[in-house]
């Protein structure tokens, strides 16, 4: 199968933890998927490399999101970001693409360590046994109570955004 060589070639460390069973995680699959030079129509790198942007977001919602996120909306893609603690450029020539200092082209070593909902130094909530408890699939069950909330979020930013270059403009005038 010639798309299954090409993804190896373009990942060649997800390719060996494919064959050797291993289940990958959202940021190993958003890696392997960024780094298939068949989706860049879709979403690439960022020239400088430690970075992604979505280029067409149906084509992301109706191809990708489908066929590798369980046919997961956008609004809970862009969630599941936040959670593994990318963040979104607000403004500048990168406005929109996304960043987290582990998720690097050509470093699948660094998209290993993410940590999925904590931030550096933070510990992962604890089960009442004691054990780390594993919050991924938990924190997936409540998407559309938090797709309304992202949302709302967003147009309050917008609003911000836009409130904010309104005042500039009148500083100028």
């Amino acid at each position: 199968d010639t798309s299954t060589d090409d993804a190896a070639a373009a990942n060649p460390a997800a390719a060996a933890d494919d064959a050797a069973g291993m289940t990958l995680n959202f940021p190993e699959i958003l890696f392997e998927i960024i780094s298939d030079p068949a989706n860049r129509h879709i979403l690439s790198w960022l020239p400088h490399g430690r970075g992604f942007a979505i280029h067409d977001k149906h084509l992301f919602a109706s191809e990708i999101l489908p066929a590798h996120f369980d046919g997961t909306k956008y609004t809970s893609f862009t969630r599941r970001l936040k959670r593994w603690n990318f963040e979104r450029v607000p403004r500048g020539p990168e406005m929109g693409a996304y960043y987290n200092k582990n998720f690097v082209r050509g470093r699948p070593d660094l998209v290993r360590s993410m940590v999925y909902g904590m931030e550096d130094g933070e510990q992962p909530p604890q089960t009442a046994e004691g054990e780390a408890k594993d919050s991924s699939s938990d924190n997936d069950n409540n998407d559309s109570n938090d797709d309304k909330k992202e949302e709302r979020r967003e147009q309050e930013q917008e609003r911000e955004r836009e409130q904010e270059n309104e005042n500039k403009k009148e500083e100028k005038d």
